[in-house]
């Protein structure tokens, strides 16, 4: 890290930042900044730290006039910076659904009841973004106004009271050297049509103790959108939307059909004796369903095989024990489900290698040696677990729920086509990284056979690490959800309802252990990679609770409400390791440090270092009026 401390900081802070401009000419006024002329009438002496991370700190090194980021120290106070930007976005959406149902009851055949539905519909979605900042046009140093450089920024005292920012932010021009445009920086139009149409049956048997459904929906879905090609220039920097050339469409379009079907049974009569009375409530249910995900408005390169990259499908089957008291008092259902979710699109990986390694075995076909060689890949998922629900209402003003799941999620396959297209081409990748530079072999000159050796390393470096079989990360042992609602139905306190819940996640897998500590060694075998990646880390369990009460009533012609709400009852401070926000996933939990990293000489170690923490107990207090 680049430390750079003194008192006389402020104008190299303007030169970085790339404010510099030229001085304005005799008839032009000077621009005032209030700032600069308050910090030096303080009088004090300033302390000031610039602090550069290792990155930028190399990259000043090799072009000393280029911009990087840092962080601003005055004594035990750290300046951020604040940017300003606008973004826009609008959708509008038109419909039409259509729903025909036919029903028919026929007694003498085992109570046979039956009910047809014919759903279709067609859906029109428009949807529009753009984004504008303030750019400065005339800066010497960097003449890009897209730029990072270029941004408006500008220091946020936390100490400072009420701060006004209207004059920066409404015209810089007035306040700040050089000139300013605002100017369009992002922006995209997409237009999807989406036609469905669906067919669901559902039979009823032996007074509705046996209950079969079954379903066959088939959907078109296109998407055309116009992603961000560029800006017209000065003066005005408009959007100029298109994809690779200006009002070229992205068009995509596909086409799904799925079926579910679905068994319910209650086979035990129902009677008011002896221990059929109990038993009777029990119900079976069995539940196979298929899906596909829609097309997205991305452009997914093609398979290697020249196919398009298909759209993710999952099938799904689940049978579970239903129990339910009559009268509402109780229903209670145990579960078991297992998805099998094939042709997950990613990125082909180790493309930069394998282009190196055609390139310097002296191909010249742009489809092997350039970005044209840019293709996708595809992996599967298994996800099965259990889940246990709970709804009681033991007296009438009370009702408590509770839920519990013991998810996971496995890695089926990964890297399909990577895999196939290494192990087709490894024999002649070999071969030439054996020679020298210069050889000719199959009718071409070799031209580094250290960068295909370098090459083959990453590649076989990059395979060995994959994680086939292993347990997803981010998958959670336990989850368990309890609540609890009191409602006054009566009485003074008629229209008072109380309410509270606990959500508990238990130990959550964060990756696995490092395969060189695992096993004391810099250089672990294939087999020592692959047996670590099955050795899981794992995080603490964690909780949280919130409260909260509500009161209704009619006030003249209107109904009220008035809500308290309280989060983080307990005010807990405790980090959630593995998570990168409130509610988000795959946060990192563990780092890898490297020998002497600490510089004291420690040793290499996996240590916990990505978290997030709640927020403090927040009260909130809301009304609601229906009109």
């Amino acid at each position: 890290m680049l430390r750079v401390v003194g008192p006389g900081l402020l104008l190299a802070c303007a030169l970085a930042a790339g404010l510099t401009a030229p001085r304005p000419s005799a008839g032009q006024p000077a621009k005032a900044v209030a700032e600069t002329d308050a910090f030096f009438a303080d009088g004090k002496i300033p302390n000031l730290v610039i602090e550069v991370g290792q990155k930028e700190s190399d990259s000043l090194r090799r072009e000393p006039r280029k911009y990087v980021k840092a962080t601003l120290k005055d004594g035990d106070k750290t300046y951020a910076d604040v940017g300003q930007s606008r973004d826009m976005s609008q959708d509008a959406v038109r419909e039409i659904r259509a729903l025909a149902t036919y029903r028919f009851f026929v007694p003498r055949i085992f109570d046979y009841k039956q009910q047809f539905s014919l759903n279709g519909g067609y859906r029109l979605t428009k949807s529009e973004s753009r984004s504008d900042s303030w750019r400065r046009v005339d800066n010497p140093l960097v003449t890009d106004p897209f730029n990072e450089a270029n941004a408006l920024n500008f220091r946020f005292y936390w100490d400072s009271p009420r701060p006004e920012y209207k004059q920066i932010l409404s015209d810089p021009n007035k306040v700040l050297p050089g000139r300013w445009v605002n100017i369009d920086t992002r922006g995209s139009m997409t237009k999807r049509t989406l036609r469905y149409g669906s067919l669901f049956s559902q039979s009823a048997f032996f007074n509705e103790k046996l209950a079969i459904s079954a379903s066959v929906t088939k959907d078109e879905s296109n998407v055309d959108s116009l992603p961000r090609f560029g800006s017209t220039g000065a003066p005005n920097y408009l959007n100029v939307l298109g994809s690779g050339a200006p009002n070229v469409h992205v068009k995509r379009s596909g086409g799904t059909m799925s079926t579910a079907l679905g068994v319910v049974t209650y086979p035990i009569p129902a009677r008011n004796q002896g221990m059929t009375r109990w038993l009777s409530p029990i119900g079976f249910v069995v539940n196979f369903s298929e899906n596909s995900q829609q097309p997205s408005t991305g452009i997914a390169p093609p398979l290697i095989t020249g196919e398009p990259a298909p759209t993710s499908n999952a099938k799904t089957l689940d049978f579970g024990i239903r129990y339910s008291i009559p009268g509402g008092k109780a229903f209670l259902t145990v579960s078991h489900y297992n998805t099998d979710q094939e042709d997950i699109v990613s990125g082909f990986g180790s493309q930069t290698d394998i282009r190196n390694i055609w390139l310097n075995l002296g191909y010249t076909d742009p489809t092997r040696t350039t970005t044209e060689f840019s293709y996708s890949d595809l992996s599967s998922r298994k996800l099965e677990g259990w889940e246990v629900e709970l709804t009681a209402n033991p007296w009438r003003n009370l009702t408590l729920t509770a839920n519990y799941s013991h998810p996971l999620t496995y890695i089926r396959s990964e890297s399909v086509y990577r895999k196939a297209y290494v192990a087709e081409h490894m024999d002649e990748w070999k071969a030439g990284a054996a020679l020298s530079g210069g050889a000719v072999f199959n009718g071409r000159t070799i031209l580094n056979s250290q960068i295909i050796r370098d090459s083959l390393l990453n590649i076989e470096n990059s395979l060995n690490g994959l994680t086939t079989g292993t347990l997803a990360t981010d998958s959670t042992r336990h989850r368990i959800n309890f609540a609890a609602r009191y409602a006054f139905r009566e009485g003074v306190l008629r229209g008072f309802a109380f309410n509270g819940g606990i959500n508990y996640r238990s130990h959550t897998k964060s990756g696995s252990r490092d395969a060189q500590i695992k096993f004391n060694t810099t250089t672990p075998t294939v087999a020592q990679v692959r047996a670590a990646a099955f050795d899981y880390l794992w995080v603490p369990p964690t909780y949280t609770i919130s409260t909260g009460a509500n009161y209704t009533r009619r006030i003249g012609k209107y109904q009220t409400r008035f809500q308290l709400n309280i989060a983080n009852l307990l005010d807990e401070k405790d980090p959630i390791w593995g998570r990168n926000t409130s509610s988000g996933t795959n946060g990192q939990a563990y780092t890898v440090l490297t020998p002497n990293q600490l510089l004291n000489g420690n040793p290499r170690m996996q240590v916990l270092s990505g978290f997030y923490v709640l927020e403090p107990r927040k009260i909130t207090f809301s009304t609601t009026v229906s009109f």
